[in-house]
């Protein structure tokens, strides 16, 4: 059988991106043979029927069918529309107008009405705490942890909070602008649970997550994502780096200690460290779910008594907070409804 030539392309509008992002290959009964990386790459296949594959930016897996000839070459693209895409795109559908939900709040950023939802930048370039949006809703009030960027400037430093109404009352989404492409792309490929694809993404894209400096809230994603997969203890001077020099994150300061905790000489810092992270809001929800496991499962008895009152005071944020988000979403039910329910069971 004669083979053809096969054209990818992709195009993010980053360098780095094209470079991470996998492309998959399939012949026509779905085997994969192939796996490729690059903005463009050339093929030499048999001729047949192919499936042309990547999870893209935006988290969506996108497949294109290709024929291979053997007497014309065949070009697939995969263009910036597919793979970058503008606020209204991002993430869910488009917000429907939710009326009963007012923005009440807001912490250490400035915020803006949005076509897509309410669009947030920092303040400053240190902020005194962690930046939050308060919501009143019908059923209470919604808190949401923003992924602004206080290093950034303009669309490098924004994030979108949006509303979709459901059977069981809104839900809010935090996203984080598309022009913070590596960013943006784990947090995507995130909410749609491609976690080994965020991997990929963020263990190609390490040596510019490590740059903090940068976007200190992307290099917190970054590392959350590599210490679920078990990535990151290599770079524990940069972990040390991004707990002392970003404090009104605890994200960072929650990575350390899950990095150390088992270090019998690291055990007063660590606790210290966990102690100060729990008075603190997290910006994701991995880190809240880290801060949790932490506080219940030290390995020693030590400080077993400021570890349980601070477990105790998440435990009401826990018991509803969004776990499918990313950033971290905490809801509060008014007290008269809280207490309803509490008398039915």
């Amino acid at each position: 059988m004669s083979n053809g030539k096969l054209t990818i392309s992709l195009d993010t509008r980053s360098n780095l991106l094209n470079n991470t992002i996998p492309i998959e290959v399939r012949d026509s009964n779905l085997v994969l043979i192939d796996t490729v990386r690059g903005s463009r790459q050339e093929l030499s296949l048999p001729e047949g029927l192919y499936e042309i594959s990547a999870v893209l930016s935006d988290g969506r897996r996108s497949s294109q069918i290709a024929q291979v000839r053997s007497d014309r070459r065949e070009e697939v693209r995969f263009g910036a529309s597919q793979v970058h895409l503008p606020w209204h795109s991002v993430a869910d559908s488009a917000p429907r107008a939710v009326p009963s939900i007012k923005l009440t709040e807001v912490v250490c950023a400035e915020s803006e009405r949005d076509p897509a939802g309410w669009r947030f930048t920092p303040k400053k370039r240190r902020p005194s705490q962690l930046p939050t949006a308060t919501f009143r809703t019908p059923t209470g009030k919604v808190t949401v942890s923003l992924p602004v960027n206080p290093r950034g400037h303009g669309s490098l430093a924004e994030c979108v909070v949006k509303v979709r109404t459901t059977d069981s009352g809104p839900v809010f989404r935090s996203c984080i602008s598309p022009e913070r492409r590596v960013a943006s792309t784990l947090e995507q490929m995130l909410h749609r649970n491609q976690l080994s694809r965020a991997g990929e993404v963020a263990k190609n894209a390490r040596d510019l997550l490590m740059s903090k400096y940068q976007d200190p809230v992307g290099a917190a994603l970054g590392g959350l994502v590599l210490f679920r997969l078990g990535l990151l203890e290599p770079k524990m001077d940069w972990v040390r780096n991004l707990a002392r020099d970003f404090a009104w994150m605890p994200d960072g300061k929650l990575l350390l200690v899950a990095l150390i905790v088992n270090d019998p000489a690291e055990h007063n810092t660590a606790l210290d460290l966990l102690l100060t992270a729990a008075t603190q809001r997290p910006m994701f929800v991995d880190a809240f779910s880290l801060m949790l496991n932490l506080l219940r499962r030290w390995p020693t008895q030590q400080g077993a008594q400021a570890r349980r009152k601070a477990l105790s005071a998440w435990a009401r944020e826990a018991a509803h907070i969004d776990w499918a988000s990313v950033a971290l979403c905490t809801p509060e039910e008014k007290k008269e409804r809280a207490a309803t329910k509490e008398g039915k069971g």
